[in-house]
């Protein structure tokens, strides 16, 4: 994810994202959203829910790493409960419906030893396929 998508995340959701300041070996959040830009909107849709069930249920979890794997968004939390982790497993549910390149509608693509979710234009545009 760009600097500019990176930092309106980690301003506007500065607690949970506060592990981005800990030493690599503690937390990966100073690398950052290892995903496309495609999907921010998922990403900060899923940090307003933890957010805000956070704040009604006393919790104070803290994102420990957010990235791409297999093609879905994987989001590993600390210090959240039941309920934060089902957000986050329906994040990662939708996350292959979502292109992570734009935000358009996407799917899978196994291609070239990667898997990613892609929309078509992408797809034909990063690995040259018609």
């Amino acid at each position: 994810m760009n600097n500019k998508l990176t930092e309106k995340l980690f301003a506007e959701f500065p607690e949970l994202y506060r592990g981005r300041s800990e030493p690599i070996t503690e937390n990966l959040m100073s690398f950052g959203f290892s995903c496309g830009d495609g999907w921010f909107s998922l990403i900060h849709e899923l940090s307003v829910k933890i957010t805000k069930h956070s704040k009604e249920k006393g919790l104070n979890p803290k994102a420990k790493q957010v990235k791409q794997k297999m093609g879905g968004l994987r989001f590993y939390l600390e210090g959240g409960d039941t309920t934060t982790d089902l957000f986050c497993a329906e994040a990662e549910k939708c996350s292959f419906t979502i292109c992570e390149d734009c935000g358009a509608s996407g799917k899978k693509q196994a291609i070239a030893g990667f898997t990613q979710t892609l929309c078509k234009k992408c797809l034909e545009g990063k690995y040259n396929t018609k």
